[in-house]
């Protein structure tokens, strides 16, 4: 105070008025403080009449507080007449508009509190299975862990925020308390309040941030956050360091299961607004970063002696049951990598946080229009036409073994380093290129107008060696009020997009402008012999033959059989290099099978096909897929489009061009080669490559999910134009 006076200042304690509070059976003085408010007037204020009343809890009391068993009233003012009934609230029977859209009234203050709520739960649940992972192997029937669990144990507490410096990664049996101090650390990061990093300080963050926006919460909501501050605490326990081992295992089971009622309560109580995409876009961020810390921890490098931690991975990221029921007890480092990393289908993988976490971000957006980084783009068209749509949501493949890729696109990257091998360009020898424009158009007419669709469109063509989109564009009407582009699983070019209002017409027009290098096919008798591959296959953990591995197994639409393997055999002899046999059993479906437009649906099974002889290039496709990999060989369906050419002396007839398919083999040290079965031919300058995948499930055009309609119409018209 001597040394700054001037930032003091002394006020007198004032003897507070009392006021009479009946208490018990009788009137007793109590210490009072009156709170008025105050209402702007033009240029001066307005005392309101009444206020809020808070009493001492004795008279002898000299503070009012509530935090020292204080209360309060509300003071009201008796007026010399009636009292004044106008509200500035709505009249309850003056109509209001409906509105069903998402309000924007959210401060930016309120979304940062809600985003932080949303990583701070993720956060409280991650911690809660780390710990418990650690601490049921540190308490097991077992005794202490053996030198090599606790090696995997050392990378898994790696991962925490604040481990434990005083616990070393080596010698662990050869300190008897190893065990009991790394036992106690995982106490303190449990229950020790002091720790900010600790699971008690963490829900507490949770709850604080929560208590900023609770008029924004549900009340279920609110319920479970009220119960933060008691989750990591154990009834009757002195101090954390004498809580049971068990006891601390239950405390992690309770909390790990309110979080996940949270979490429930999220997704099935919230509406869709800004708040609840803040909160998600915080909880996939969070799940992401843990995810990268759990790879680098312990996948990177994974060594014999951490082979446990692979199990402890799967337990952390609740996906165990997953992983048994693909791959039963065999434990292996790539299947568990992709369902962790690569897995749309699975929650707790990397690629459904960025999915879902890109969608919750790109919904926000106002405009509808979207470039990738290959040219194309989305546009939207005023909303004009009567309304319309077909679906959309991606159909996730399930092969049975993939590669797993740290690149975002999967293993799409490495398809394309296989044309890149396969198609040169010809260069002086010849041949050129051809550059093409490409409209298609897709028009749906519904008998009964479609409420609400959600679509996927897959008409975007792709980059490849032997071809090069430089534009790419697609017009929607009605337009969609969002949209999203990304590639899938197999590095196809995908188009997500909603509508939400009535419609009875919808059409899709995508244009596109591309370079096709003519190029000439690989010498078919200069490759491995057939019967060689399958076996080269099995156990074979290269990147490649992983990648082509996956398209030997049925998919949806295509499976193996004895009669297909029997027909495809007259072509594969032993000894016979694989693309050339391939080439014969194109040649030989061409020639077995007729064309017919009226013969087969969409959903026609490839025993159908093959019994009745008659199809489409649909039909084709599957056909050759199902011959070749009822020998074990790895093939795919490609989905594009076909140049055709016009009689002689007659015009081109605009939309008279066609979406086609055709399949695609894959021979060691050769990479995929494509074969048209349709048209007996190996595809060149002629064909437009727009997607892949295992059949015509994985390439849908147009896909998805729509309320209302009926029956409808499909018209579709393709041009495929070369420019001059």
């Amino acid at each position: 105070m001597q040394a700054s006076p001037h930032e003091f200042v002394g006020q007198e304690l004032v003897n507070l008025s009392t006021v009479p509070v009946w208490s018990g059976n009788t009137l007793s003085p109590r210490r009072v403080v009156l709170r008025v408010y105050l209402a702007a007037a033009g240029d001066s204020w307005v005392v309101m009449p009444g206020g809020l009343a808070r009493v001492s809890s004795s008279a002898s009391t000299p503070v009012v507080s509530m935090q020292r068993g204080g209360g309060s009233k509300d003071t009201w003012v008796l007026s010399n007449g009636p009292a004044d009934t106008s509200s500035l609230q709505r009249p309850r029977d003056l109509p209001v508009d409906l509105n069903r859209g998402e309000t924007s009234d959210l401060p930016s203050r309120a979304a940062d509190h809600i985003f932080w709520l949303g990583r701070y739960a993720e956060r409280c649940e991650h911690l809660a299975r780390v710990l418990r992972c650690i601490l049921i192997r540190l308490t097991g029937e077992s005794g202490a862990p053996e030198k090599w669990e606790w090696v995997s144990l050392m990378k898994l507490r790696d991962c925490l925020e604040t481990p434990d410096p005083q616990l070393a990664m080596d010698h662990a049996q050869g300190h008897l308390d190893q065990s009991r101090e790394f036992e106690q650390g995982i106490l303190s990061q449990i229950f020790d309040g002091q720790r900010s990093d600790s699971l008690n300080g963490i829900l507490n963050q949770a709850g604080r941030a929560a208590a900023h926006v609770r008029d924004r919460l549900p009340s279920d909501l609110l319920r479970i956050v009220s119960q933060f501050g008691t989750l990591a605490r154990v009834p009757g326990a002195a101090a954390w360091g004498y809580i049971p081992a068990g006891d601390a295992l239950a405390v992690l089971n309770h909390c790990v299961g309110a979080l996940a009622a949270l979490r429930g309560i999220e997704m099935e109580n919230m509406t869709r607004g800004p708040g609840w995409r803040f909160l998600n876009i915080g909880r996939r961020i969070e799940r992401s970063v843990h995810l990268v810390k759990l790879f680098r921890a312990i996948i990177v490098p994974l060594r014999l002696e951490t082979w446990p931690a692979l199990e402890m991975l799967l337990e952390v990221a609740d996906s165990s049951m997953t992983y048994r029921a693909r791959y039963f007890t065999t434990l292996q480092a790539a299947p568990a990598l992709d369902l962790l990393m690569n897995d749309e289908a699975n929650p707790r993988s990397l690629a459904f946080q960025m999915v879902f976490g890109e969608h919750a971000i790109w919904s926000r957006m106002a405009t509808f229009q979207t470039e990738t980084s290959g040219g194309s783009c989305v546009k939207s068209v005023p909303r004009g036409y009567r309304q319309a749509l077909p679906s959309g949501h991606e159909r996730r493949p399930h092969a049975a073994r993939r590669t797993s890729q740290s690149n975002g696109r999967g293993v799409a990257h490495l398809f394309e380093r296989d044309h890149a091998y396969l198609f040169q360009s010809c260069g002086r020898n010849g041949t050129g290129h051809l550059i093409y424009q490409v409209r298609h158009i897709t028009t749906y007419d519904y008998e009964d107008p479609v409420s609400v669709s959600h679509h996927v469109l897959r008409l975007t063509p792709r980059n490849l060696p032997r071809q090069r989109c430089s534009r790419s564009q697609i017009v929607i009407a009605p337009a969609p009020p969002s949209s999203i582009t990304r590639t899938d699983y197999f590095g196809n070019v995908l188009t997500f997009f909603t509508l939400r209002e009535p419609h009875g017409r919808l059409t899709v027009e995508a244009s596109s402008e591309l370079e096709v290098q003519t190029v000439a096919a690989p010498d078919f008798s200069r490759c491995t012999r057939w019967e060689t591959v399958p076996q080269s296959l099995e156990g074979e953990t290269s990147v490649e033959v992983l990648d082509a591995y996956q398209f030997v197994f049925d998919s949806p639409r295509v499976g193996a059989s004895p009669e297909l393997a029997a027909y495809a055999r007259d072509s594969f002899p032993a000894g016979r290099p694989l693309l050339q046999a391939a080439r014969d059993l194109t040649r030989r479906i061409h020639q077995d099978f007729r064309f017919d437009t009226k013969a087969t649906e969409v959903t026609t099974p490839v025993e159908t096909f093959f019994e009745k002889r008659r199809g489409v290039c649909q039909d084709f496709a599957h056909l050759q897929i199902a011959c070749l990999r009822s020998l074990g060989l790895p093939a795919r369906y490609v989905s594009g489009y076909l140049r055709t050419t016009p009689p002689h002396g007659r015009a081109r007839l605009a939309g008279a061009d066609a979406s086609h398919a055709w399949c695609s083999a894959w021979c060691p040290g050769t990479g995929w080669v494509d074969f048209d079965p349709t048209n007996d031919c190996v595809p060149s300058d002629g064909h437009v490559t727009l997607a892949w995948g295992r059949d015509y499930s994985d390439v849908s055009p147009i896909h998805g999910v729509l309320f209302g309609g009926a029956r409808h119409t499909l018209h579709v018209g393709v041009d495929v134009i070369p420019v001059e």
